[in-house]
């Protein structure tokens, strides 16, 4: 019998409450825990700034390409221009990110009003704070849940027969435009797996012929934007050195950290891997043990899910000529898709209240994962009274890693935080850029500019130092002392940021 909404209250009540607790996270949360958003944030504001007399405009091409990753800097822009603060137009953007999740898991919750169960569901919102989000892929945090989306309401259209509403051709429409404009990677997946449910459903007379459009006028659209746009790899460069693969175990620790609470080299959270366990185990148990109904889209979804890991562990992690994170950015479809083949098994009182304990602890330790590595970050902020506005500085990190993620993967964390000093000031000058042709801010004269060695490693005073008026530093070592030039002084120290002025 279809199951009301007043039958489900409780659910979407939990929904809808642990959804405004993640928002509440976002929006009290100083400084988001995302490797790469600080540059993009600045790359927002030279794009605001453009048409000013700012000086940015004489060091920068500024201008953003259209197309995939586009949407981040048009939202954020326009964010920007209404509240004021780029700090609070990034966290709306998250925010509009994160409803992408709770909207996915809206539609999946509507297919299990027949089947299933829909306590399962509730584990999409905590995925939303996977690898990619620590990571800061702007783009890609919006493509995975819209995508998914798209292709749930494709399903239950064609093989379901769900009315098309007008609200529904127009959530369509807005959908192939997000993902279009968000990343290339979850579009194409869109794209690969959506053409395999339209042959499906043209083959078994299901025609809808402005259904079929919007896929193909994405396609198209993205080709010749790949065309015109893209960066393909060169023909002369040897095949096998356009592609790079990690090992198997390093991809098996990158896809479990999730389960870990993203600390898989050392200090793991036990409690994350009990509660990840037993939310995943317990149903599987009660379906291999108890349970005989037939349920074609749980085979879909595993079948689903099987695809994503098989291509997780198969595709490479490097494409020449940059470093895309082809496989790693695939971990979150893996765990979407297992959650989607977990909501359709009839589950239990003890798998339900399971999954609703797990669904509070993940809230609570997503809340101090987010505090502590604010916190991190906003060490720097005194490090910023030592530069005047305007200021040329070099960003030196000798370790960037944090201590509430795994430093094997999360090494980087606080590479970009520097870059909160251009969006504080809207001043200042940075030469540790992206080498990226598709970021909005580029060097219009990328032989005039400074040397930034990536890592304190590769730093040199004579080669590096002298060329900068102040150097700005995270966890000096001894050697750094020790071969600093006397007319450099240490002016200004803040936790492990510790700045140095040319005399």
């Amino acid at each position: 019998m279809k199951k009301s909404f007043s039958q489900n209250q409780g659910f979407y009540t939990l929904l809808g409450g642990l959804s405004f607790f993640y928002l509440l996270i976002i929006w009290t949360t100083e400084f988001l825990p995302m490797q790469d958003l600080p540059q993009h944030l600045f790359q927002t504001l030279a794009y605001t700034l453009k048409g000013s007399d700012h000086p940015w405009t004489d060091l920068y091409d500024i201008g953003v390409v259209f197309g995939p990753y586009s949407f981040f800097y048009y939202f954020t822009s326009f964010a920007y221009s209404i509240l004021g603060d780029m700090l609070l137009a990034g966290k709306l953007y998250v925010s509009f990110c994160f409803l992408g999740f709770v909207l996915l898991a809206l539609s999946a919750s509507e297919l299990n009003k027949k089947r299933g169960s829909l306590w399962p569901i509730l584990l999409i919102l905590p995925i939303f704070f996977n690898q990619t989000y620590f990571l800061g892929f702007t783009g890609y945090i919006l493509g995975v849940p819209i995508s998914l989306y798209l292709l749930l309401e494709y399903y239950k259209i064609l093989i379901e027969k769900k009315e098309v509403t007008k609200t529904l051709h127009t959530l369509l429409i807005l959908g192939h435009i997000l993902v279009f404009l968000s990343h290339p990677h979850p579009f194409a997946i869109y794209l690969f797996l959506v053409s395999i449910l339209l042959l499906w459903s043209y083959f078994k007379k299901n025609k809808s012929l402005l259904l079929f459009l919007y896929p193909v006028i994405s396609g198209i659209s993205f080709i010749i934007w790949f065309y015109l746009k893209g960066n393909p790899a060169s023909h002369l460069q040897p095949f096998s050195s356009l592609f790079r693969w990690w090992p198997f175990k390093q991809n098996l620790f990158y896809l479990l950290q999730f389960f870990t609470g993203m600390k898989i080299s050392e200090n793991l959270d036990f409690i994350s891997i009990f509660f990840w366990s037993l939310t995943f185990l317990a149903p599987l148990y009660f379906i291999l043990k108890k349970e005989r109904i037939k349920n074609h889209l749980r085979l879909i979804f595993f079948v689903v899910f099987s695809f994503f890991l098989f291509l997780y562990f198969l595709a490479p992690i490097y494409i020449y000529p940059t470093y895309t994170y082809v496989n790693t950015r695939l971990a979150p479809f893996v765990y979407l898709a297992f959650v989607l083949f977990l909501s359709q098994i009839k589950s239990n009182k003890f798998t339900s209240a399971a999954t609703v304990l797990a669904s509070f602890y993940f809230a609570f330790f997503n809340f101090f994962v987010h505090r502590g590595v604010s916190k991190e970050i906003s060490e720097i902020k005194e490090s910023f009274e030592a530069l005047p506005k305007g200021s040329t500085f070099l960003p030196l990190l000798f370790s960037s890693d944090s201590k509430f993620l795994d430093s094997s993967f999360f090494f980087q964390t606080h590479t970009h935080v520097h870059y909160y000093y251009h969006i504080q000031t809207q001043d200042g000058v940075s030469f540790a850029l992206f080498k990226n042709p598709l970021q909005a801010v580029k060097f219009k004269n990328p032989t005039k500019t400074l040397p930034a060695p990536e890592r304190g490693l590769y730093f040199s005073w004579r080669r590096h130092g002298e060329l900068y008026p102040y150097i700005l530093v995270r966890y000096p070592t001894e050697h750094f002392y020790r071969t600093k030039p006397i007319h450099f002084k240490e002016v200004k120290r803040s936790g492990p940021w510790h700045v140095f002025e040319r005399l």
